[in-house]
């Protein structure tokens, strides 16, 4: 095995063991996030959806993604409201 794909893997275990997953898991978050174009967010921001997955059993990404459609249907249109009412009336 190479030197990169040795580093890669230290890197996934360190991560997993960080975000307290399975090294697969990080790897399957990593390689979904990677064909979507989104980062992957660091253990701490990750923290409060993995509390609700283990207090609902609702997996992480159907939370996060719920989330995301929440913020995009409300706070993001007013936000893009906004943003209109200060271009077109400066």
């Amino acid at each position: 095995m190479d030197d990169t794909l040795k580093r890669l893997r230290l890197l996934v275990a360190d991560k997993a063991a960080e975000m307290g997953w399975e090294p697969e898991d990080v790897l399957a978050l990593a390689a979904g996030a990677f064909a979507r174009g989104n980062p992957i967010l660091d253990a701490e921001k990750l923290r409060p959806f993995q509390n609700y997955e283990v207090l609902t059993g609702k997996p992480v990404a159907d939370t996060i993604h719920e989330a995301l459609d929440q913020y995009a249907e409300c706070d993001l249109a007013v936000l893009v409201e906004d943003l209109t009412e200060h271009t077109c009336g400066a």
